[in-house]
């Protein structure tokens, strides 16, 4: 009784071969318990390492991990850019979509670093929206944190970005972000990142 009942409370990965609770295996209708083979940090592996797979596939075929505008190397600073909407329907990454259409060479794709694909796509934008206003205070919050990325020191002010380090409740968007900056006497708590390095942070 007591074996039945720990067999339907607890599985062993297929992967790693530790036995762990059933809540630590994602639902999957197809098989016959309802869950996984792989635990779930065994299938995070696996997703991270396919993802990668997929990426350095798509950029090997579009020049190599390398920025087509600004020369920038590294595969964690890289995106595929194209022109206009994203082909990719649904739930479909654009490098699942490239991978299925055997990386089409007439459509205008190319390799860029997140800095160069911001510029791009929606630098022109933002310049016609803000209001003199929001360029005032951005400027002067670019100004007090240094006017450059501190982990690569871009200082292209197009691409910074006000990054918060601390865990107090702040205004995330826009002009009310900078103002509240400048109301409290730009903390400490704050640094600049550029496009690239904020994506790195996030991984």
């Amino acid at each position: 009784m007591s074996q039945n009942k720990e067999s339907k409370e607890s599985k062993q990965c297929s992967r790693c071969k530790l036995t762990k609770p059933v809540s630590e295996f994602a639902a999957h209708r197809r098989h016959k318990d309802g869950r996984q083979a792989w635990c779930r940090v065994c299938d995070a592996i696996r997703l991270r390492a396919y993802r990668a797979g997929i990426k350095a596939a798509a950029f090997d075929a579009y020049g190599g991990p390398v920025c087509a505008e600004c020369g920038k190397e590294g595969a964690e600073n890289l995106c595929i850019d194209y022109p206009g909407r994203s082909p990719a329907p649904g739930a479909d990454t654009i490098y699942q979509w490239l991978k299925r259409h055997d990386y089409p060479d007439n459509m205008g794709f190319r390799v860029l670093c997140r800095n160069c694909r911001f510029l791009h796509t929606k630098a022109p934008a933002q310049r016609k929206k803000g209001t003199e206003r929001y360029r005032e205070l951005r400027r002067e919050a670019l100004e007090v944190y240094g006017g450059r990325c501190v982990n690569c020191g871009e200082d292209d002010a197009r691409v910074l970005c006000i990054d918060y380090t601390g865990d107090a409740a702040v205004p995330t968007s826009g002009r009310a972000k900078y103002r509240w900056l400048q109301d409290n006497g730009f903390p400490q708590e704050f640094r600049l990142l550029c496009r690239n390095c904020i994506g790195k942070r996030d991984k």
